[in-house]
């Protein structure tokens, strides 16, 4: 497993800034997905993931990695409003600007590719202008949008 992660960009495919780096959490078993949230203001033509160090490195005779995803938002101007995803404590909090946001819906999917957009079906709290969904984080993998 691997114990720490790097993620760098680069714009000439051979020079490349450091973005994040950290830890990497124990797996609690195989079928475990792990999130990481870091912030980034740079665009960059070409990302970089690299597992420096693995779990009991002494023992260890490879390592694997089923699947990394990159996601984020494009820099510059966004109609609607914006979302905020959080987990924690074995849940998924989804936030926007309840204000901006009237009208919209939640909806997810769990395939890009041949997208089933489905509205969410989840108490939705409006506190201090923010509404937000909490969701348990094991469910499938998902993506969410907001649609007016």
């Amino acid at each position: 497993d691997p114990a720490s992660y790097v993620i760098e960009g680069s714009n000439d495919g051979e020079t490349f800034t450091a973005i994040a780096e950290s830890d990497v959490a124990a797996f609690e078993d195989r079928f475990f997905q792990q999130v990481y949230l870091f912030g980034n203001a740079e665009t960059y033509a070409t990302d970089r993931v690299t597992f420096p160090t693995v779990a009991d490195a002494p023992a260890a005779n490879s390592m694997q990695v089923a699947e990394v995803e990159l996601l984020g938002t494009v820099i510059g101007p966004v109609e609607g409003p914006a979302m905020t995803v959080v987990e924690a404590d074995g849940q998924v909090t989804i936030s926007w600007d309840a204000a901006a946001g009237e009208g919209y819906t939640l909806e997810a999917t769990d395939n890009l590719e041949a997208p089933d957009w489905q509205a969410v079906e989840a108490t939705v709290e409006t506190a201090d202008g923010v509404s937000s969904v909490t969701l348990p984080a094991d469910k499938a993998r998902e993506f969410y949008r907001l649609v007016k």
